[in-house]
């Protein structure tokens, strides 16, 4: 129905009103010649109004006459009336160009910049530094993307307060997206390291302060490692002084940490079924469409699982486009009894991936097994080389001054 409406508009159609006793008669005369005819509505006893191509008009006459109706023409529509019409009314046909011309060559333009991530100073700046590189409203949408990465470029070089600094366009839009630079705090005028954990001494360089500790020894968390007090001549009386400074340097010492696992023997596991669903859809940044889909989704107990293969992936997160395959597998559940080398294997995994998040390189395992009732228990500690010196606050107690 549509398409008949918009090829009837283009051809051009008219509204006529037909006025008899035999209107049924009139309806299937057209009809059955092969005219379409749309929007049938009665508006009186004996009064249709009634929709047809302008092609057809003359060709009703005849029906009317044979039905005892008559027909008056009560509106023109469509695209070859109203070429006419304008064709007659150039200056508003010069308008209508000119105005379409306009927003065409408008829609080129970049007229708005939009600014995110600084503010106060910065934002001017930020403005004053895109303005002199040729970024500004009235610019060619197609100049600023072929100078899109001069651009990003020259403004990190031109404001060092800025860490990250992107140009997107988005229709006559300019949108310039900046994050900060963080200034890091002062640091503070004096401090001690401390140990920030349990551990055997196996290094210690003092870049300033002075040492509290030696290789070899044992130290505990909150021992003091390298002291934020220097000792220092005084030049004029030749005496030893405590000078408060900032302690930094490297303490390296060995240390035990442990990783518990434990891993049931009996556990509920998925059998798979014939019953399933595999449905393809594709995603556009937030946008996602269903492509197609194979089989019948389960309805009781059911698997789901889901894989993604990207295909685009610009700078900006929001465009990534990708396939997703979605399966839901039908699955009987049942308990089972699982084998020493299962529980064995599954818990060395799971120790070995906790593994990869503690500090330190290096180093030995050691494992220990148990049983307690239904559940294998692994104990793995693992022997490491780590700095161990925390900041804390400057103790009032200084070491010994040297002989």
């Amino acid at each position: 129905m549509l398409l008949n409406r918009i090829v009837s508009w283009l051809l051009g159609y008219v509204e006529i009103l037909v006025r008899g006793p035999h209107l049924e008669k009139f309806i299937n005369l057209a009809t059955n010649s092969g005219l379409v005819l749309w929007d049938v509505k009665r508006v009186g006893p004996d009064v249709l109004h009634v929709k047809l191509r302008a092609h057809g008009f003359r060709r009703i006459r005849e029906y009317a006459r044979r039905s005892q109706a008559t027909v008056r023409l009560h509106r023109k529509r469509g695209w070859p009336f109203s070429w006419r019409k304008m064709r007659r009314r150039r200056t508003f046909l010069l308008g209508s160009v000119l105005f379409v011309g306009g927003l065409i060559y408008l829609s080129t333009l970049v007229l708005v910049i939009r600014v995110e991530g600084f503010e106060g100073a910065d934002r001017q700046q930020l403005f004053t530094t895109l303005a002199k590189l040729g970024v500004k409203p009235g610019v060619t949408r197609r100049s600023l993307l072929t100078r899109k990465t001069m651009v990003e470029r020259e403004v990190m070089l031109e404001m060092p307060q800025a860490v990250w600094f992107g140009l997107n366009l988005r229709g006559v839009v300019a949108d310039v997206t900046v994050v900060k630079r963080k200034v890091p705090p002062p640091a503070r005028s004096s401090y001690d390291l401390i140990a920030g954990r349990d551990g055997l001494v196996t290094k210690v360089a003092v870049i300033r302060g002075t040492s509290a500790v030696k290789e070899g020894d044992t130290v505990a968390p909150g021992d003091l490692l390298i002291s934020g007090i220097e000792w220092q001549s005084d030049k004029a009386s030749g005496e030893l002084v405590k000078i408060p400074v900032p302690a930094n340097g490297i303490v390296e010492a060995r240390v035990w940490q442990d990783i518990e696992v434990t891993e049931p023997r009996l556990c509920w596991r998925a059998l798979p079924e014939r019953e399933r669903l595999t449905a393809y859809s594709l995603r556009v940044g937030k946008r996602l469409w269903p492509l197609f889909r194979l089989g019948k989704r389960p309805v009781a107990n059911y698997s789901w699982t889901r894989w993604q293969k990207r295909l685009y992936q610009g700078r900006n997160p929001a465009l990534v486009v990708e396939i997703i395959k979605d399966t839901w597998q039908a699955a009987r559940w049942v308990k089972v009894v699982r084998t020493p080398a299962e529980l064995k294997a599954a818990a060395l995994r799971e120790a070995a991936e906790r593994r990869k998040y503690l500090p330190g390189r290096g180093g030995k395992r050691t494992v220990h097994w148990s049983t307690e009732g239904n559940f294998l228990k692994l104990i793995v500690t693992y022997e490491s080389i780590q700095d161990i010196a925390l900041i804390a606050p400057l103790k009032d107690q200084p070491p010994e001054s040297p002989n």
